[in-house]
């Protein structure tokens, strides 16, 4: 899938616009969004869709993969190891498979064993460990990583050993390659897995972990739900070398935020609405929290900071209904901060891209549509893509509208519109004839 093809698909902009056009919330907003996205796409071929149809990887019998060492050489003395981890029960059910001589590994999967449940796979060999990456994890090749271990010191907010807690990984991620974004291993771990990397901390808040991959960043996880769990801006710098220094990570407490979202035009529960949730600094995104019947959502876990929230989704949709942003801070204590949402209608913006002169559609242009000063206190942003016939539709909040197109060749001037709630405008674009 190409990028403007998935930022047609999830309403979203592509990454560079993020970094030129954004002030650091929308770009964090956003960033919890795309980080969602690359989950999703880690696991699309683990979870079921709600016609109870698996994804067609899923229907193969056979899946294959090939192992190697960061020169190049086949790992053929490594195991890759699928942990299928059932999401109720949290049972784990482990599947092991040795490389051969070329390092390719081959899974034959049965589609109702990953119902309702979460894939977190691994390879490893005697030296090494490593994990597919982004947009695998299957059908990429896998790079293993010489080990590397540190020794942690894990203390409260207060500076206090955390003693005797057990800890685990939270998610690796492999950012100290430059340029490589677009095939990062990002491997969110499961506290149900043991082995390997679970470690109890001693008296004084000590413990080591072993057999980590060299080049990784490390978050943590202490199983002890008065602490928050922390994001990757709080992860280790594990050194490519095979002692990385010893990390003091401090754990705050942890505090819960919650709300509910309606509807304006009945006041009834919203259900199936996706929260995206960030901090206003760079210290990476969460997963969203989903609405239930009652239109409630729930964060817990989360460290005392200030948070913005963003519906970005209603039942995987933003065609019909819209709301702002909301800034949140969380504090300690039994009282979870609250969050309410209503969900408007908002404005409609249709309209056409096309071609100066032959007036032929133009596909995979971005229409962006900004509200400035919303309630968040910031730009409130949205995004559209026009499809094979250069039709595009854009749902805005009520106000002063900037809208403009770009594409890879060319940029159109934003020009500014007032729209009302339950109105519909139409604006099309022209760009230039491409040059060949």
């Amino acid at each position: 899938m190409r990028l403007s093809e998935i930022n047609r698909a999830t309403n979203h902009p592509p990454l560079c616009h993020i970094r030129s056009t954004m002030n650091v919330k929308t770009a964090i907003v956003c960033s919890c969004v795309l980080m969602s996205l690359i989950t999703t796409t880690l696991y699309a071929w683990a979870a079921p869709s709600t016609t109870g149809a698996h994804p067609s990887v899923c229907s193969a019998p056979t899946i294959n993969s090939t192992l190697t060492y960061p020169d190049g050489k086949p790992a053929a003395d490594a195991t890759a190891i699928l942990n299928i981890v059932n999401k109720t029960t949290h049972a784990v059910t482990t599947i092991r498979v040795n490389a051969d001589k070329a390092g390719l590994v081959s899974f034959t999967l049965k589609p109702h064993e990953l119902d309702n449940s979460t894939v977190v796979p691994y390879f490893i060999s005697p030296t090494s460990v490593g994990f597919w990456g982004f947009p695998g994890p299957f059908g990429s090749n896998g790079i293993l990583r010489p080990f590397t271990k540190v020794r942690i010191h894990l203390i409260d907010a207060k500076g206090r050993p955390i003693a005797h807690k057990q800890v685990c990984p939270q998610l690796f991620m492999q950012t100290q390659i430059p340029g490589a974004f677009d095939l990062v291993p990002y491997q969110p771990w499961n506290p149900a897995i043991q082995d390997p990397w679970m470690q109890t901390t001693d008296a004084n808040g000590y413990a080591t972990l072993v057999n980590l991959p060299q080049g990784y960043d490390l978050t943590l996880k202490v199983l002890d739900s008065r602490y928050a769990t922390l994001d990757s801006g709080s992860a280790i710098h594990l050194a490519k070398r095979s002692i990385t220094p010893d990390a003091v990570v401090k754990i705050p407490p942890a505090c819960s935020l919650s709300g509910t979202v309606v509807y304006s035009t009945t006041h009834k529960p919203a259900a199936g609405v996706s929260i995206g949730l960030a901090v206003s600094t760079n210290e990476g995104p969460r997963d969203p929290a989903v609405t239930d019947s009652f239109g409630h959502y729930t964060f817990t876990r989360l460290p005392p900071r200030t948070y913005t929230l963003n519906p970005y989704g209603v039942n995987g949709s933003l065609d019909t209904w819209i709301t702002s942003r909301q800034d949140v801070h969380t504090r300690p204590g039994s009282k979870p901060a609250i969050g309410n949402f209503t969900l408007i209608h908002g404005g409609l913006i249709i309209g056409r891209v096309t071609y100066k002169g032959t007036k032929n559609p133009v596909e995979f242009v971005n229409i962006t549509g900004t509200k400035f000063n919303d309630p968040a206190g910031s730009n409130d942003s949205r995004w559209a893509t026009s499809n094979n016939h250069g039709a595009y539709s854009l749902r805005v909040l009520p106000g002063r509208i900037a809208i403009g197109a770009f594409n890879n060749d060319y940029s159109v001037p934003e020009k500014l519109i007032n729209i009302a709630e339950g109105q519909i405008k139409r604006m099309d674009f022209q760009m230039p004839p491409k040059e060949h």
